[in-house]
């Protein structure tokens, strides 16, 4: 996805297999994006890999908490989307690192112990 009006670049980039991606937001513009929203594939987190703009590099330090979730938002034509703080004149890397989490998660049965009195 492109966004010429505002500078900005998106695009997701497969790993060595379809599960690891990695999606690149490049902004151009000396200008901070606020909720900024990207269509994303898949749900879950998205964990910012690498940010430009990080005080280490002697950036400003916008960013995203080291990551964002999808919400069931599609966007860009893609099924979920995530909301990003897009750094000034930047670049940021995502990567799908977990599922969404079900709302009640199920136990395992063969986490529970059970015992017959007697034995």
């Amino acid at each position: 996805c492109h966004d010429r009006a505002n500078c900005v670049i998106e695009f997701i980039r497969k790993g060595y297999t379809t599960a690891d991606l990695i999606l690149v937001v490049c902004n151009f513009q000396p200008v901070v994006r606020r909720n900024y929203r990207v269509g994303v594939p898949r749900g879950g987190l998205w964990q910012e890999m690498f940010n430009s703009d990080a005080k280490e590099y002697g950036g400003s330090g916008n960013g995203n908490a080291g990551g964002v979730n999808a919400d069931p938002q599609p966007t860009h034509g893609r099924p979920f989307s995530i909301s990003l703080t897009i750094p000034p004149l930047s670049v940021s890397f995502f990567k799908n690192v977990a599922p969404p989490l079900p709302a009640t998660a199920p136990v395992a049965l063969s986490a529970v112990q059970t015992s017959s009195p007697g034995k």
